[in-house]
């Protein structure tokens, strides 16, 4: 049944006051929040801005897993995908690859392997990394503080006359060679039991995630999606 105008204009005035505004005057919508990407129960984090520089294209995954029938599952589609990748059976192998220099955009990391597990390994490539990418910057900075001073970038009128120069090392953009010996990849956890015991140990080795195993092809290519290494192209 039809209501009369007085009805219809409170149960109007209504409507507008649970979306924050009065009758009569505009009301701006509330911003959705994004939807976030679930694979199995986990929600994925948002990405690092790092993860959408597009020289990681460049890069392979790094499927690390002493299971060959774990490895021959994601191997398969990444291969299907034309995704480049390269697999290892053990976390020190992992780690001994980046420390000859090799490095990757997404690591698929298990957790349980015989010589060196997974989050143990997650932090030892990670600070091998992150030493490297330390080297770079002294060594630039060396070279950087040896130019004469007409190669100086000169300091803000307020700096010291003690350090009138000064070496603006950071604003200056990093060579490829440079970029990739610092290039942190993102690292993603792979075990049987995604309880909060091991949840708790990839995060603090510096994973991205840890998610339940094994990965469906579905999971696996919405994690590459998500991650951007899947290509829109591909999908």
């Amino acid at each position: 049944q039809e209501g009369s105008p007085r009805e219809l204009t409170t149960v109007c005035g209504e409507d507008v006051k649970e979306m924050g505004g009065a009758l009569g005057e505009s009301v701006t919508p509330t911003p959705r929040t994004p939807k976030a990407t679930v694979i199995g129960e986990i929600a994925l984090p948002p990405l690092p801005p790092s993860a959408h520089d597009p020289r990681l294209s460049s890069l392979p995954v790094l499927l690390v897993d002493d299971s060959m029938f774990a490895r021959m599952g994601i191997a398969s589609l990444l291969q299907r995908l034309k995704i480049p990748f390269v697999e290892v059976e053990d976390g020190s192998e992992a780690v001994r690859r980046v420390e000859g220099g090799e490095r990757f955009r997404l690591v698929l990391m298990d957790r349980n392997m015989k010589h060196l597990d997974g989050e143990l390994a997650t932090a030892q490539l990670l600070a091998v990394i992150r030493e490297a990418r330390e080297k770079s910057q002294r060594e630039r900075q060396n070279k950087e503080s040896n130019l004469p001073h007409d190669n100086a970038t000169e300091c803000p009128p307020s700096t010291t006359d003690e350090s009138r120069f000064c070496i603006n090392v950071h604003t200056e953009t990093l060579n490829d060679e440079e970029w990739r010996r610092g290039v942190e990849p993102l690292v993603v956890g792979l075990t049987g039991d995604v309880g909060a015991e091991a949840t708790s140990a990839f995060h603090q080795a510096g994973a991205f995630v840890c998610l339940q195993k094994p990965l469906t092809a579905k999971d696996l290519r919405t994690l590459l999606d998500f991650t951007k290494v899947l290509s829109k192209t591909e999908n």
